[in-house]
Protein backbone atom coordinates (compact mmCIF):
# COMPACT_ATOMS: atom_id res chain seq x y z
CA UNK A 1 0.00 0.00 0.00
CA UNK A 2 3.12 2.47 0.27
CA UNK A 3 3.16 2.55 -3.45
CA UNK A 4 -0.51 3.27 -3.75
CA UNK A 5 -2.05 6.41 -5.15
CA UNK A 6 -4.14 6.79 -2.00
CA UNK A 7 -0.43 7.15 0.13
CA UNK A 8 0.32 10.33 -2.39
CA UNK A 9 -3.33 11.61 -1.98
CA UNK A 10 -2.60 11.40 1.65
CA UNK A 11 0.27 13.15 1.28
CA UNK A 12 -1.37 15.86 -0.40
CA UNK A 13 -4.00 16.40 1.81
CA UNK A 14 -2.35 16.59 4.88
CA UNK A 15 0.36 19.23 3.12
CA UNK A 16 -2.97 21.77 2.53
CA UNK A 17 -4.08 20.93 6.33
CA UNK A 18 -0.73 21.88 7.58
CA UNK A 19 -1.29 25.34 6.28
CA UNK A 20 -3.86 25.30 9.32
CA UNK A 21 -1.25 24.68 11.85
CA UNK A 22 -1.62 28.03 13.54
CA UNK A 23 -2.40 29.47 16.27
CA UNK A 24 -3.91 27.15 19.00
CA UNK A 25 -4.11 24.99 16.65
CA UNK A 26 -1.95 21.81 16.83
CA UNK A 27 -1.06 18.70 14.92
CA UNK A 28 -1.49 16.20 17.86
CA UNK A 29 -0.77 12.76 15.39
CA UNK A 30 1.91 13.36 12.60
CA UNK A 31 2.36 10.21 11.34
CA UNK A 32 2.71 8.94 7.56
CA UNK A 33 -0.83 7.68 7.09
CA UNK A 34 -2.40 9.96 9.23
CA UNK A 35 -2.32 13.58 10.70
CA UNK A 36 -4.61 15.55 13.00
CA UNK A 37 -5.30 18.76 14.10
CA UNK A 38 -6.80 20.30 17.09
CA UNK A 39 -7.38 23.84 18.78
CA UNK A 40 -5.54 23.20 22.62
CA UNK A 41 -7.84 25.69 23.74
CA UNK A 42 -9.99 25.71 26.86
CA UNK A 43 -13.50 25.93 25.29
CA UNK A 44 -16.86 25.51 26.15
CA UNK A 45 -19.27 23.56 24.06
CA UNK A 46 -23.38 22.46 24.70
CA UNK A 47 -22.19 23.85 28.16
CA UNK A 48 -19.34 22.04 29.22
CA UNK A 49 -15.63 22.76 29.21
CA UNK A 50 -13.33 21.49 27.40
CA UNK A 51 -9.55 21.24 27.02
CA UNK A 52 -9.25 21.43 23.17
CA UNK A 53 -11.53 21.00 20.33
CA UNK A 54 -10.86 18.63 17.49
CA UNK A 55 -10.64 20.53 13.77
CA UNK A 56 -9.76 17.79 11.13
CA UNK A 57 -7.67 15.08 10.03
CA UNK A 58 -6.93 13.12 7.17
CA UNK A 59 -6.61 9.24 7.87
CA UNK A 60 -5.31 6.53 5.54
CA UNK A 61 -7.66 3.93 4.75
CA UNK A 62 -7.98 1.06 2.95
CA UNK A 63 -10.00 1.92 -0.16
CA UNK A 64 -9.94 5.72 0.76
CA UNK A 65 -8.29 8.62 2.45
CA UNK A 66 -10.73 9.78 5.08
CA UNK A 67 -10.88 13.79 5.70
CA UNK A 68 -12.67 14.32 8.54
CA UNK A 69 -14.15 17.78 9.31
CA UNK A 70 -15.15 18.76 12.59
CA UNK A 71 -17.05 22.31 11.31
CA UNK A 72 -18.98 20.29 9.17
CA UNK A 73 -20.55 18.14 12.90
CA UNK A 74 -20.60 21.05 14.78
CA UNK A 75 -22.24 23.39 12.58
CA UNK A 76 -23.98 21.76 9.80
CA UNK A 77 -26.40 24.79 9.20
CA UNK A 78 -23.29 27.41 8.28
CA UNK A 79 -21.22 24.46 6.48
CA UNK A 80 -22.83 22.66 4.38
CA UNK A 81 -24.39 25.16 2.05
CA UNK A 82 -20.85 26.91 1.81
CA UNK A 83 -19.39 23.22 0.52
CA UNK A 84 -18.62 22.71 -3.13
CA UNK A 85 -21.17 19.75 -4.61
CA UNK A 86 -18.44 17.70 -5.40
CA UNK A 87 -16.92 17.40 -2.03
CA UNK A 88 -20.37 17.83 -0.17
CA UNK A 89 -21.18 14.36 -2.24
CA UNK A 90 -17.71 12.59 -0.98
CA UNK A 91 -19.51 13.26 2.41
CA UNK A 92 -20.23 9.72 4.55
CA UNK A 93 -21.72 9.76 7.46
CA UNK A 94 -21.69 13.22 9.65
CA UNK A 95 -18.03 14.78 9.37
CA UNK A 96 -15.91 12.36 6.95
CA UNK A 97 -15.70 12.60 3.36
CA UNK A 98 -14.31 10.06 1.52
CA UNK A 99 -11.40 11.18 -0.77
CA UNK A 100 -10.45 8.60 -3.77
CA UNK A 101 -8.92 10.74 -6.63
CA UNK A 102 -7.52 14.81 -5.88
CA UNK A 103 -7.03 16.90 -8.46
CA UNK A 104 -6.53 20.63 -8.04
CA UNK A 105 -10.43 21.83 -8.19
CA UNK A 106 -10.82 18.90 -5.12
CA UNK A 107 -7.85 20.65 -3.08
CA UNK A 108 -9.10 24.22 -3.78
CA UNK A 109 -12.75 23.02 -2.32
CA UNK A 110 -11.00 21.06 0.82
CA UNK A 111 -8.93 24.16 1.03
CA UNK A 112 -11.95 26.40 1.34
CA UNK A 113 -13.77 24.18 3.59
CA UNK A 114 -11.24 24.29 5.88
CA UNK A 115 -10.83 27.98 5.88
CA UNK A 116 -14.56 28.76 6.52
CA UNK A 117 -14.08 26.20 9.16
CA UNK A 118 -11.30 28.28 10.57
CA UNK A 119 -13.04 31.17 10.46
CA UNK A 120 -15.81 29.94 12.44
CA UNK A 121 -13.65 28.43 15.18
CA UNK A 122 -12.54 31.96 15.50
CA UNK A 123 -15.59 33.21 15.45
CA UNK A 124 -16.65 30.97 18.33
CA UNK A 125 -13.57 31.84 20.26
CA UNK A 126 -12.45 27.93 19.58
CA UNK A 127 -8.94 28.99 18.31
CA UNK A 128 -7.00 32.11 19.10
Amino acid sequence: MADSPLTAICAELKEVLSHFEKGSVAARVNLPGRYDLYSEQKVILNGRPRADMYFASVIMQKNYVGFYFMPVYTHPEVIRPQLHPDLLKRLKGKSCFHITALNADMKMHIRQALETGYQLYCNNEWIS
